[in-house]
Order: C-alpha cells, then structure tokens, then sequence
C-alpha cells in the first residue's frame, strides 16, 4: 500500500534465503538454517581462535540457540547468522597479515553486505559496533608493521563490503526521508529496560511465562520487560565466561570483549552516564539499542567461555 519493498528494508528482498520463503514450510526452513549456520559460524570462528574442539562445539550450540532465536521468531535475529562470519573475516584478516600474504579479507566484504540486506538494519549496526571493537583488539596486539597490512585489509573489505549492499542501502535512504520512524526518530535515544529485568538475563523465566503476568503497581514494569528484552545468557555461560577473562592467551581481546558486555548492558539495562553518552552518538541514538544488543554482547560471552572452558 505505498512502502517500496526494497528501501522498507524488513523484508530483507535481497538477502539469499529469503528464497526459502516460496515454499509451505519455508519459514521452518529459514529459521532451521539461520541457527544452525549461525553455530557452525561459531565453531569455525572459535576454531580459528585455537580453542579445543570441545569447548568450540559447545560454544556452536550455545549461540546458535541463544536467547535471541529463543524470544524472537521475527526478523531481528536474521543479520546474527552473518556475526560470527564478520568475526571470523576479521580472524582471516589478521593471521595472513603477519604471514604477508594479500587475500585474507575477501570473506569480510561479503559477510558485511550480507549482514547489511539481511532484513533488520539495527541488529546488523550494532554487530558491526562488535566488530569494530574486535578489530581494534586485533590491531593493538599485533606488531606495526602488521598492524598497518591488517588495517588496511579491514578498510579495503570495508569499503567492498559498502558497495555490495549499496543498491538496498541507498533505496532505504531514499525511504527516509518521508517514512514515519517513531521512536527511531530520537525517541530511543534514553529508552532502557527497567533494572528488574536484569534478573532476566541468569533466569530467562524469573518473571513468569511471556506476558503472563502484570505488575500490581501503577506502571506494569513486568510487562515493559517483556516488550523489550533481548535474550538471556544463563548462569553457566556467565561462569565459564568470568574464567575466560583471567586467561594470558588472546589478552587484548579478552578485555575488550569483557568491556563491550558492560557497556552494553550498562546502556540496556539505564546507566545514567552510559545513556548519556550513547544518547549523543551519531546512529545509537536511532537504534532501539536496548533491545537489539543482545546478540552482539552475547556472542562475546560464548567467547569468553569458551575460552575459559577450553
């Protein structure tokens, strides 16, 4: 009735498995395959890390059924098949960098643009925010000469990776600018989920069934809860993943995988000064950020746990 179905975005129309779709049991299928590609994904990347078969399988199971897929049957858990994938680019990047070879990187240009038109632009965004952060882990612990080759790798897939996606990017710029946004106009910049929904992420049914109950008092924070969060994690995966971090092996990027999970939880769950900060960045403060980190922080979690298992 009037949106394009290109620059609406949510139909993901130029994501491959969309395809799945033309048949009866096409959105069995659809999920089958995000989840099942999404643990593979893991594995491989946990592999890379030297991480023991293992811990790497457990990791796979962990996030390829973690909390996102477990709560969302809907769009913003499809682009969490592509996160691990961009990680892995970026593992692909660094090795062959200190090894001086050139074609390291060709698998980070066609997971970005995969992630960008897989149908649900902020959970894509904030998974290249992990990247970013994963890459600038990388960076620190490599010596200058290889830290140059690999930034300049990340730039160049980078840069192939915007020019893949630019036909579905440019139509929902276009759509922008007489789309009606909501609160995605300024309106999330400080929204958070309230702080009893930490409980939440350890119990993922510490509040009841989903919308089964409602709180006595005058605002129904149990309901606010459950209309806005993520995921959950679990106490084991929070256990192993505090071991993760003591480790030597990976150091650099131990503590910048255990610093993005505070300062995503910090803005989710409403950290005054985190929320201040992030209500001032260009792109955050146009995501329902709250809602839709949860993926990219909860990988790092499996990371760190399987590091601490392995």
């Amino acid at each position: 009735l009037g949106p394009p179905l290109v620059g609406e975005r949510q139909n993901a129309a130029f994501f491959p498995l969309v395809l799945l779709l033309t048949t009866s049991w096409g959105i069995l299928a659809l999920h089958l395959v995000v989840e099942i590609g999404t643990g593979i994904g893991t594995y491989v990347l946990l592999r890379r890390l030297a991480v023991g078969k293992g811990p790497a399988v457990a990791a796979g199971v962990a996030f390829g059924l973690c909390g996102t897929f477990a709560w969302f049957a809907d769009n913003p858990g499809t682009p969490v098949l592509l996160l691990p994938l961009l990680l892995l680019a970026v593992e692909r990047a660094a090795h062959p960098a200190g090894a001086r070879r050139r074609f390291g990187w060709l698998l980070l240009p066609v997971a970005l643009a995969l992630s960008v038109v897989a149908g649900f632009p902020e959970t894509a965004f904030i998974d290249v925010l992990l990247v970013a952060v994963w890459s600038l882990a990388r960076l620190v612990s490599l010596p200058s000469p290889a830290r140059a080759r690999l930034a300049g790798k990340l730039a160049a897939g980078s840069v192939l990776g915007a020019a893949l996606a630019a036909p579905p990017v440019v139509a929902f710029a276009d759509f922008l600018h007489g789309a009606n946004v909501g609160g995605h106009a300024g309106g999330f910049a400080t929204a958070s989920i309230p702080a009893a929904g930490l409980a939440q992420l350890l119990l993922p049914y510490s509040l009841g069934p989903i919308f089964a109950f409602h709180s006595t008092g005058p605002f129904n924070t149990i309901g606010a809860v459950w209309g806005n969060v993520g995921g959950y994690v679990g106490v084991t995966m929070l256990l192993f993943a505090l071991v993760g971090l003591v480790g030597r092996r990976h150091r650099p990027l131990r503590l910048a995988l255990g610093a993005w999970v505070l300062v995503c939880l910090a803005r989710s769950y409403g950290l005054h000064p985190v929320v201040v900060v992030f209500s001032h960045l260009p792109g955050i403060r146009s995501t329902a950020f709250f809602r839709y980190d949860n993926p990219a922080w909860d990988l790092a979690l499996v990371v760190l746990a399987a590091l601490g298992l392995d």
